[in-house]
């Protein structure tokens, strides 16, 4: 890749961030060579609770140091930076649990606002190594003393983990808080209009108060742009409002809003401000999908995009092999936090349930006085898919409050083929509304030829509708 590329991505994210204060009071920081680069009003953002952002100074200090030892860098090396990826998602996710508070968002949203974050913080990691090794050697091509490296490289750092990451963890915080709320919207949809509402303070853009008051309904084209964040430290919002109480606007002229909103053009005639013309929400991410860190052409042809050069090509493919190897890392641990959660509640029963033994949990539910459990059941219990499945698995290890707060739904007889029942020792199925997660959920109860009752699954509360044979409400049979 060309060091030419990513000495004008500095550049151009210089641009993108420099509005970023322009609304507020709060002065950027620079500290002097050598000190940590901290920001109060930052710390305090992160609820006065610095142990995140100290972890990430520490993993910023020891990837540089790592990248001096190597002498050089490339996209592929990623994954050797996965603590500066880590600590940066870790950030970045504190920004998201502030943002959507107590806010129940759906489980595809939550997982998939949880990867755009991974994937944001790897091509961040990625845009300052490669910035940083190209200040590596001397100009004869010797590597430079590290005092000498970390001299050069100072405002990098300080650019990258202070004075860009203070906007990121502001706007997604806010992209985080709009993103629930679209999902709430979702819910509603076709009931309430929408409605675009700024701070109203003497600290709001113009450009953004002119989208004041703006009323259109959810399926209007409009808030697939213009939906809120617009900018570095938008504080605007959607709010759902009665369709009789506000008259509802013109399309056309919100969407004209909505790009001078949007819209600043820059000494190299392109728009800095395009890239905040999405929806958090409805395209479940929390930055913006343009932003500068992002490749362009991944899976693709953009060769014969109008601009493009040799130099472009190569950094974009760099950023797509940072992109491609950073979905197998979250994929990676995807797969090791549901181990993990698999293995809790499985020790946890393990304490209590002798291998090869079963016990038996009261509980109290209509038609149904206790369970009866071995490590086998609650094997396939926590092994089944489920969209809250950490939360699914830790309820698991209360079988007894799951049940005695759950609603009878019904019961089933087991299926057969041929006349022959799929499950011989089953006398019958019986099933119960629970919740997790504060959304609607069954777990499945089979009931025995010998009068043993055995939880076999919790699942999504729609595929209820695929139970054959459902007898509703009705006593199941002795």
């Amino acid at each position: 890749m060309s060091g030419r590329y990513f000495h004008g991505l500095h550049l151009r994210l210089n641009n993108l961030y420099s509005d970023y204060c322009q609304d507020c009071n709060l002065p950027l920081w620079r500290g002097n060579e050598g000190e940590d680069f901290v920001n109060q009003d930052f710390n305090l953002a992160l609820n006065s609770n610095s142990t995140v952002f100290k972890a990430l100074i520490k993993a910023v200090n020891d990837a540089y140091q790592k990248l001096h030892s190597k002498g050089n860098y490339n996209a592929q090396d990623i994954q050797e930076y996965s603590q500066l990826i880590d600590a940066t998602n870790d950030v970045f996710q504190n920004a998201l649990k502030k943002g959507v508070g107590d806010n129940v968002i759906p489980a595809k949203m939550k997982q998939a606002l949880n990867e755009d974050i991974f994937l944001f913080s790897a091509l961040k990691t990625h845009a300052q190594l490669f910035e940083a090794s190209r200040l590596l050697q001397t100009e004869d091509g010797k590597v430079k003393s590290f005092n000498a490296f970390s001299n050069d490289v100072a405002k990098i750092k300080a650019d990258y983990n202070q004075s860009y990451l203070e906007a990121e963890y502001q706007f997604a915080q806010s992209s985080a808080q709009q993103a629930a709320n679209w999902a709430d919207i979702e819910e509603n949809k076709g009931r309430y209009n929408l409605q675009y509402r700024t701070a109203n303070d003497d600290r709001v853009r113009d450009s953004h108060a002119l989208l004041n008051g703006v009323t259109l309904p959810a399926e209007d084209t409009f808030w697939n742009e213009y939906y809120p964040p617009n900018g570095w430290r938008c504080r605007c919002v959607a709010v759902e409002v009665l369709k009789d109480k506000y008259a509802t606007d013109d399309s056309v002229a919100a969407i004209k809003k909505g790009q001078a909103a949007t819209s600043q053009i820059g000494k190299d005639g392109k728009n800095r401000l395009e890239i905040f013309r999405f929806n958090p929400g409805k395209q479940k991410v929390v930055f913006p999908p343009n932003h500068p860190y992002q490749p362009k052409g991944c899976g693709g042809d953009v060769s014969s995009l109008t601009g493009v050069t040799d130099f472009y090509l190569s950094a974009d493919n760099g950023r797509c092999k940072v992109k491609n190897e950073a979905k197998k890392m979250f994929d990676e641990k995807k797969a090791a936090e549901r181990k993990k959660s698999r293995t809790e509640t499985r020790l946890f029963y393990d304490a209590i349930i002798e291998s090869g033994k079963t016990i038996d949990i009261p509980v109290s539910a209509q038609y149904l006085e206790k369970l009866t459990v071995s490590r086998t059941n609650i094997k396939t219990l926590v092994s089944k898919p489920h969209d809250y499945y950490f939360e699914k698995n830790e309820a698991v290890k209360d079988l007894s409050k799951l049940l005695n707060n759950s609603n009878y739904i019904g019961w089933a007889k087991d299926e057969e083929i041929d006349g022959v029942k799929k499950h011989p020792f089953v006398n019958h199925w019986q099933y119960y509304e629970v919740n997790i997660n504060d959304k609607k959920a069954f777990i499945c109860i089979k009931a025995t030829v010998g009068n043993e009752f055995i939880p076999y699954s919790i699942e999504n509360i729609e595929d209820l509708t695929k139970i054959p044979n459902l007898k509703k409400n009705e006593k199941p049979p002795v």
